[in-house]
């Protein structure tokens, strides 16, 4: 491997500069070789760590190196985030903390990172959320039909996601019927299988069902619910998930609570593009017949349309509706 080559690699890579296919060699190298990917870590924490270095000292602030904990964003985008996802496990897989050159807090933080950019992405995506953990009250009877009030759980939900504020929410009764929450980012909504549609102008009126969101983790708003991971939780990182039940091809991030509201573990599973594959969700506040642990997995990706987040597109026209 050329030394020229691999250096303006990395260069050009920091520098958001590189082409698509110069992005293709780079990934190539990082797999090929510890050597280069042990360069090309540590190439990224000093450039982090300069670029804070000269933030701070624009900002009057005094001249000390910065925590490897503590996070800052680029001056610009990256133009592609698989790479940096993969340095962020290389970090783990090559193994450089161990003669103390970088602690395991600063390659989950880096990772976190990379997870945050992708969700900051305005695409659509669909999850399944599955119950692990019932509660002291056990696996609940489940509710067959639209009848008396009560509400279906949220194990086999489905959660439809979009930017920060849009998403829909899909809860299923027992005879195959749907309970439907959502908001297009103005207007909450809930549509009932039968009776009135309701509206409101808060936007958050029809979330307390998703998991995490009354720990303000919205996962909803992924990027929120993230970020709250960061000042909130103490991070770990695992490269190359192999322990039963972990999402092949993954990296995993855990994240175990500080102080705060909030479960007491997160997990996610992320691969090497930053997309978050699946959520968990361990130690959930305790309610009278509310789940302690769920798990959030990634169906798929795709185009919802346009309309998909509104309350019409999930309704007959002729509904009565109720306004908030």
């Amino acid at each position: 491997m050329d030394t020229d080559e691999t250096q303006a690699l990395i260069d050009g890579y920091l520098d958001g500069m590189l082409t698509p296919e110069e992005l293709t060699r780079l990934n190539a190298c990082l797999a090929s070789s510890a050597d280069f990917a042990r360069q090309f870590a540590r190439a990224m924490l000093l450039h982090d760590r300069l670029r804070a270095v000269l933030q701070a000292e624009a900002l009057g602030e005094p001249d000390i190196m910065p925590a490897p904990v503590e996070r800052l964003r680029p001056r610009r985008r990256w133009t592609t985030t698989a790479a940096a996802a993969l340095a962020a496990s290389v970090l783990v897989a090559v193994g450089l903390w161990h003669g103390n050159a970088v602690p395991s807090a600063s390659a989950a933080a880096v990772a976190l990172d990379r997870v945050i950019e992708v969700a900051q992405q305005q695409i659509d995506r669909v999850y399944r959320i599955r119950v692990v953990d019932h509660g002291p009250r056990g696996v609940q009877t489940p509710v067959f039909a639209d009848r008396g009030g009560r509400k279906p759980g949220v194990d086999g939900a489905d959660l439809y996601v979009r930017g920060t504020n849009c998403f829909v929410l899909v809860l299923y009764f027992g005879n195959g019927t749907k309970f439907i929450n959502g908001s297009n980012g103005e207007i909450g909504w809930s549509v009932p299988p039968t009776g009135r549609v309701h509206l409101s102008h808060d936007t958050r009126r029809f979330r307390r069902q998703v998991p995490g969101e009354d720990a303000d983790l919205p996962f909803v708003d992924l990027e929120r619910g993230l970020e709250g991971l960061r000042r909130d939780y103490r991070l770990e990182l695992t490269a190359a998930d192999d322990t039963p039940g972990a999402e092949p091809n993954c990296s995993r991030l855990d994240a175990v609570k500080r102080h705060g509201p909030g479960p007491e573990c997160v997990r996610i599973w992320f691969d090497a593009s930053g997309v978050a594959r699946r959520i968990e969700l361990t130690g959930l506040r305790d309610s009278p017949s509310g789940p302690r642990s769920v798990t959030l997995a990634l169906v798929e990706q795709r185009d919802l349309g346009p309309k998909f987040f509104d309350h019409a597109s999930h309704h007959a026209a002729d509904r009565p509706i109720d306004h908030e």
